[in-house]
């Protein structure tokens, strides 16, 4: 089983973690962006046609504060959203019916907002409709990569808010940061099987 970690779009902030090597599995093997191309260094390089059954699939996105209906990618010409049907699309476009295990790096993922269900559970769905095979993880609350990584900060958006730090004019009134003694990942994981 080989790990691998895509990120669909150049993104500042997911490209600084991976500098750090934060919250990327072990071994893995970074894919192309989705329009092709590779943005960062240090990592073996790795190809669509290389990912086998049962290997496993990092996506890195941005979870949205108000909607479950789209993640994000902040890219230099501004925001690129998908919706979960356009995430399947082009998953199942690169890896077929191949039965893969995918964990969703977006925070509050795993979140549902009011009465609507949440990105993951929309994605395991329409990955199902797509005849996808295998599992989806997501984490609830905000995705903790780095010093904070195998803890959440809060496992809601309301929690997670609580947690972060508050400016009032550009002053921190209250700092932020991981609280160490949040959750553990492993307790605010919500898996899907798609088969």
């Amino acid at each position: 089983m080989a790990n691998y970690f895509w990120l669909p779009y150049y993104d500042e902030s997911w490209n600084l973690f991976l500098n750090l090597r934060a919250g990327v599995n072990e071994n893995a093997k970074i894919l192309p962006y989705s329009n092709g191309g590779h943005g960062y260094s240090g990592f073996a390089i790795g190809d669509w046609s290389d990912v086998n059954d049962d290997d496993r699939l990092q996506i890195a996105t941005h979870g949205r504060k108000y909607t479950t209906d789209t993640v994000a990618w902040v890219c230099p010409g501004g925001f690129v959203t998908w919706t979960p049907a356009q995430m399947a699309d082009v998953l199942q476009g690169f890896l077929g019916d191949k039965r893969i295990h995918y964990e969703l790096l977006a925070c509050f993922g795993a979140n549902s907002w009011g009465l609507a269900s949440s990105f993951a559970e929309k994605l395991a769905a329409d990955m199902r409709g797509a005849n996808m095979r295998g599992t989806l993880t997501a984490l609830k609350g905000a995705t903790n990569i780095g010093a904070g990584q195998g803890r959440q900060t809060g496992t809601s958006r309301i929690t997670t808010g609580m947690k972060m730090p508050w400016k009032v004019h550009g002053k921190v009134i209250k700092p932020g940061g991981t609280d160490p003694r949040g959750p553990l990942s492993s307790d605010s994981t919500v898996k899907w099987n798609l088969t």
